[in-house]
């Protein structure tokens, strides 16, 4: 047998067949039984009664292997489950980051910045969005095109819905966005033209070094 799939092949031939195998061999006692696996017809006129204890081998090897195949593969579920918890952990803690350097110069208080940061949470980790009566964020200098943008470069990253953003940008900012549809804030989440403090950025997790250097005012290596 060259392979694994040539051994699941002998395997599931002698399986399927096993009972006209015996009927062959006088119903000779059968020594291994295995499980049934479906597979494509095979004819079994020619089998001998000589090559029967090589066939029970190869079954009993079979079994053998599959169990350890399973068992790898289980073992490998958990650890590529575990490298995707950490991913995503490492990446949530970079876009947090940015959601707070972004916004450290701009007014805000620690408070405000802290419910802005659980907002981003919600919005990355469960598809949901806070609700705008228990968030109290005053207005300040920036403007609808800047936090447009930072919606826009925070679910770019995690590939949201512009309806969804919409829905945050109304309910986390609502001070900004007293008098604005959802649907207007949907169809302009992308702003380039102006003088703006926080530009359209598809790349927010790389550039996180330089934007640590531009507002601490240092390299943070």
């Amino acid at each position: 047998m060259n392979n694994r799939a040539d051994l699941e092949d002998m395997v599931s031939w002698i399986v399927k067949h096993t009972e006209d195998i015996q009927n062959k061999l006088n119903q000779r006692q059968e020594e291994t039984r295995v499980q049934s696996v479906a597979i494509a017809p095979t004819q079994s006129d020619d089998i001998q009664p000589e090559i029967m204890p090589g066939l029970r081998e190869a079954v009993k090897n079979a079994h053998r292997d599959l169990a350890s195949f399973i068992q790898q593969v289980q073992i490998d579920r958990i650890q590529l489950a575990e490298a995707k918890e950490k991913r995503d952990k490492e990446k949530l803690e970079k876009i947090l980051r940015y959601t707070r350097l972004v916004f450290l110069n701009q007014g805000f208080s620690d408070e405000e910045m802290y419910q802005i940061e659980e907002a981003v949470k919600l919005l990355v980790q469960c598809k949901g969005i806070v609700n705008c009566a228990v968030v109290d964020i005053k207005k300040n200098k920036l403007k609808q095109a800047d936090l447009k943008n930072f919606a826009w470069n925070i679910g770019n990253q995690y590939n949201i819905e512009p309806e969804l953003l919409a829905l945050f940008v109304l309910n986390v900012f609502h001070a900004w966005f007293k008098n604005t549809e959802k649907d207007s804030i949907r169809k302009t989440l992308r702003n380039t033209t102006g003088r703006l403090s926080i530009e359209i950025d598809e790349n927010i997790i790389e550039h996180l070094p330089k934007l640590e250097e531009k507002v601490l005012g240092k390299n943070r290596k």
